[in-house]
């Protein structure tokens, strides 16, 4: 991606730069000299003191609003300057810090300033995913800027939740310095050279692993922040933190420990589940628009749905201490039990119903519809990995080296040890749910059981540019994956091609290109017998909608009863959902040796 912009002199950066630096300066002595006025100052002298008065004056509301109007002018005054990927991003800078909580001297706007930046950061962030997402060729000094502001953006919203509940200005401080410094980075003309390749970002493991890790990160200090104003103390009030005291080893597996539980406890919290899905939920919306079949529509919208309820309605109910203070809540089998294992609440005999009820659920859908009853739909995971960005990395499941492992329908050796210490482990998992109930006053139970179906999804989340998407699938880690994989071996759902001998024919392999769980054998299959069967398959129907020539649909048991009541029907022709639009361009025949195409003879 290139912008056409003038090429700056370096007197002329140097001379930009040195603006910038005075009138940011001025703000910074404006914003102290008010709040001088408004706030007392630091009692601390010396170095220290001198911190701190920095700190309460780059968080003051005369710095804030001064700098971010300036920003906004500036970007402005110079837009056919700027580079048009930086455009949008700058304003999104100054946005932030106007919307800071400090950055209105009212009592009100230290909770809503809360929620306003909260959801202004998760707006830059699914514009810039969207724009990667568009932009598979990033030029370097762009890719470093977006890069930098998404981990800036991480920083400052640890730096909101060190303030909101401990009274810490210093990390939010250093985060405005951060965006004010990339405000400049990115206002500044540089120049860029022509023959400079840009960042493949689908292919560069590192660059979007540090983007995901940015953005994971700033969402989780962000929904850690709006739970604790929400919930009061109550929300880590529980959490049973060891005091950061000893020795040096002993103060670093404190912090360690400290670190765990606050990662398990808010990877499961309603907010930060909120702000992931309004994120990831965002980067979904534009395949409503590019996807071709109304039936890919009508799952993703179930899909949004699903996650709303069971991703996010269900856990806020048991995170956040209601379910546990409502005896008729708690009494219910299914609300309150984590994955099919009670952690809230007391132990209720109707839980065995409630767990073969959802075992014999999982197994009918997957009979019936494939895998892509739970793994694309009704899972909370497949939101996450279905935007378009994400979507997209699909590249890394055949570039990383772990994700070669796991190519292809066949069972491989990585994949058979995987999946087999996953349900080990979660038999060890389960039980301490049940332990805790013994000894409810030890929380240490808990820890692993919510690292477990917490934060261990989202560092698999992280880990896709290293292991490949929808890694908790191919690597055999979910449970409720491997049942439906299971009762899927004896179902209805596969893919068939509409003409096989449109298959026989292609070369694309468009098909194998777009799965999210890299089954690269589906063209040979397809052209072998017309159809293609996987128990690794979901159904997320990325295939069809890659078919160039829209030649395959998804055939389930609706295909069958149309089969088994209305032979006469034609049974084996698609749904009208799926029935293409227009009649699909069928691929060139291929060329036998001693002829000469029409195509090559018209050139």
């Amino acid at each position: 991606m290139t912008a056409t912009t003038e090429v700056p002199s370096r007197l002329t950066r140097s001379a930009l730069a040195g603006v910038l630096l005075a009138v940011f300066v001025a703000d910074l002595v404006v914003g102290w000299a008010l709040g001088h006025f408004e706030t007392p100052a630091s009692t601390a002298v010396g170095f220290y003191g001198g911190l701190a008065v920095l700190g309460q004056a780059l968080t003051s509301p005369g710095f804030l609003i001064l700098a971010a109007t300036e920003m906004v002018a500036l970007t402005v005054l110079r837009w056919t300057s700027i580079p048009s990927a930086l455009r949008v991003p700058l304003l999104f800078q100054a946005a932030i810090l106007l919307l800071l909580p400090t950055s209105l001297p009212l009592t009100a706007w230290a909770t809503w300033g809360l929620y306003g930046v909260a959801f202004a950061i998760i707006a830059l962030f699914v514009y810039l995913l969207l724009f990667a997402y568009r932009n598979r060729q990033i030029d370097v000094p762009v890719a470093n800027y977006l890069l930098a502001l998404v981990g800036s953006c991480a920083l400052l919203s640890a730096g909101l939740f060190l303030w909101s509940i401990y009274g810490f200005l210093d990390l939010l401080a250093i985060g405005v310095v951060l965006q004010v410094g990339l405000f400049a980075y990115g206002f500044l003309p540089r120049a860029t050279p022509e023959d400079q390749p840009g960042i493949l970002w689908q292919f560069n493991a590192f660059w979007t692993f540090r983007l995901l890790l940015s953005v994971v990160a700033a969402e989780i200090f962000l929904g850690a922040t709006l739970d604790a104003k929400t919930w009061g103390a109550s929300f880590l009030g529980v959490v049973p933190f060891l005091p950061l005291a000893g020795g040096p080893l002993a103060v670093v597996g404190h912090s360690l420990y400290n670190m765990l539980w606050f990662l398990a406890a808010v990877s499961i919290s309603a907010w930060f589940l909120t702000l992931l899905g309004v994120c990831m939920g965002a980067l979904v919306v534009p395949k409503f628009w590019t996807m071709k079949h109304r039936e890919q529509k009508i799952r993703l919208a179930l899909m949004m749905g699903a996650f709303a309820v069971a991703g996010v309605y269900i856990p806020s109910m048991w995170t956040s201490t209601p379910l546990l203070h409502n005896a008729a809540l708690a009494s219910w089998p299914v609300l309150g039990w984590g994955m099919g294992l009670r952690t809230g609440g007391p132990f209720v005999t109707s839980f065995f119903a409630g767990i073969l009820v959802m075992y014999a659920a999982v197994g009918s859908l997957s009979v019936l519809f494939g895998r892509r009853a739970i793994c694309s739909v009704m899972c909370g995971a497949a939101m996450m990995f279905q935007g378009t960005t994400i979507s997209a990395m699909t590249t890394f499941n055949r570039t990383s080296y772990v994700g070669r492992m796991f190519l292809g329908s066949r069972f491989s050796t990585a994949f058979t040890v995987t999946s087999s210490l996953a349900l080990v482990s979660l038999v060890g998992v389960s039980i301490l749910p049940y332990l805790h109930l013994l000894n409810a006053s030890n929380q240490t139970l808990l820890l692993p059981f919510l690292f477990y179906f917490g934060t261990l999804w989202i560092v698999m989340f992280v880990s896709i540019p290293y292991v490949g998407n929808y890694n908790c699938s191919t690597t055999g880690f979910c449970h409720w994956g491997a049942l439906s994989m299971l009762f899927s071996r004896v179902g209805f759902m596969r893919v068939k091609a509409k003409d096989a001998t449109i298959c026989q024919a292609c070369t694309t392999y468009d098909c194998a290109k777009a799965c999210p769980v890299a089954l690269v054998d589906m063209p040979l299959q397809l052209q072998a017998t017309g159809e293609f069967r996987s128990a690794k398959c979901l159904g997320v129907g990325e295939c069809i909608e890659a078919c160039p020539y829209d030649n395959l649909y998804i055939h389930d048991v609706r295909h069958w009863v149309r089969q088994k009541f209305w032979p006469q029907r034609n049974p084996d022709r698609p749904l009208p959902m799926v029935r293409p639009t227009a009649a699909p361009a069928a691929p060139p025949a291929p060329v036998r040796a001693g002829e000469t195409s029409s195509s090559s003879l018209a050139s």
